[in-house]
């Protein structure tokens, strides 16, 4: 009788009879991380040396009869510890999802189970018509492998189009902040101006702006986009207004009650938010670094440069923004952390405002993983 077992299906039979004798079921089967490759395994049991408790392999196996209570023949079907991996993909044309190690081939088999622990590489093939836009879901930029560690079921969803065309009417295929539009867009974070259209070269204002870090907050925690409450579990267009020029009637409410919860905001000054004002780059700094802060789990403020430095006291990266500018910690943080790179010739343009393309690419590279 064989003391091992090999693939997923364990057929245990505790025999009396003419063997005259009943084995303990560890016997039966191979240790976890062999029996199951790449399952991350801290109790794998290698010998017969008495019955480790049956939690010990995993919870897959905490359905085998106990040796000592049960000694007739009995069969367990088994199937390895692991979470299950899902891809979609959504656009027009058509890529292929392929992973390592093998599983998904999507085309056909866009799920499959991996151990858990497992590193899962998942790569997309456009077909020669077809440009992919990127990911969302457990991978969020736009580079052509999504890299996932299996600690829990995930979903991802390709992206791509007919090559040749974009989402959005107004933005040309192959521009310049293109590929930023197309990510937010992706990942839920916009939905454009209306009529099809992005709006690239409008400048933001401070009530769309709340709308696109709120979401973009929710999207980079793995949460949806529109999925957030306030105050715990309440309707953020039920509570009470924070701000004076912003009630309940305000399509952006909701979205500028959470980003006030969430200390992102501190209005403009004698209880007001200014929801119609323009954003100017020197305040979106503010916004994207204290937004940032949130999703690592860190107060808006407790941020620093250079590793544990003071980022007021750093030395200036930009011509135009002095020690001395009211922005500058955000300023120095955010070129830091590359998610700026200035407005040409060593300068920041402080004061200009903020246009809806420059937003995309601000929030790609601060919550999406591009570069």
């Amino acid at each position: 009788m064989k003391k091992s077992m090999v693939g997923l299906l364990v057929a245990i039979f505790l025999l009396g009879g003419s063997f005259g004798v009943a084995y303990a079921i560890p016997e039966y089967f191979t240790p976890l991380a062999a029996a199951c490759p790449g399952t991350v395994c801290t109790a794998c049991h290698t010998s017969t040396d008495g019955p480790p408790p049956l939690t010990d392999y995993g919870t897959a196996f905490s359905n085998i009869p106990t040796h000592s209570t049960n000694p007739s023949g009995a069969i367990a079907t088994l199937g390895c510890p692991g979470d299950q991996l899902t891809v979609s993909k959504s656009g027009t044309g058509n890529v292929t999802v392929t992973s390592t190690p093998a599983g998904i081939n999507c085309g056909t088999a866009c799920s499959a189970t991996f151990a858990v622990g497992a590193s899962v590489s998942l790569t997309e093939t456009p077909d020669a018509a077809t440009t992919f836009t990127g990911w969302s879901g457990a991978c969020k930029n736009n580079v052509s492998t999504c890299l996932i560690t299996m600690n829990s079921d995930q979903s991802v969803t390709a992206h791509y189009l007919t090559a040749g065309t974009t989402s959005f009417s107004d933005v040309p295929s192959g521009s310049t902040f293109q590929s930023y539009i197309e990510a937010i867009y992706n990942n839920g974070i916009t939905i454009g101006c209306g009529n099809g259209d992005y709006c690239p070269s409008a400048d933001v204002s401070r009530d769309q702006m709340a709308a696109f870090l709120v979401r973009a907050t929710q999207v980079s925690e793995g949460s949806q986009p529109e999925g957030f409450t306030c105050n715990g579990t309440v309707d953020c267009s039920t509570t009470t207004p924070y701000f004076s020029d912003v009630l309940s009637t305000n399509g952006f409410f909701k979205y500028i009650q959470k980003l006030k919860e969430l200390g992102i905001t501190v209005g403009c000054g004698s209880g007001d938010y200014c929801p119609s004002n323009n954003v100017t780059r020197d305040q979106m700094a503010a916004f994207l670094i204290r937004a940032t802060q949130v999703v690592a789990g860190q107060g808006t403020e407790n941020f620093t440069c250079n590793g544990n430095v003071d980022c007021s006291t750093t030395t200036p990266y930009f011509n135009d923004v002095p020690s001395i500018n009211g922005f500058f910690k955000y300023i120095q943080k955010l070129k830091e952390l590359g998610i700026t790179l200035g407005c040409g010739n060593g300068n920041y343009c402080p004061s200009e405002n903020v246009t809806r393309d420059q937003m995309a690419a601000f929030l790609s590279r601060a919550f999406l993983g591009m570069q």
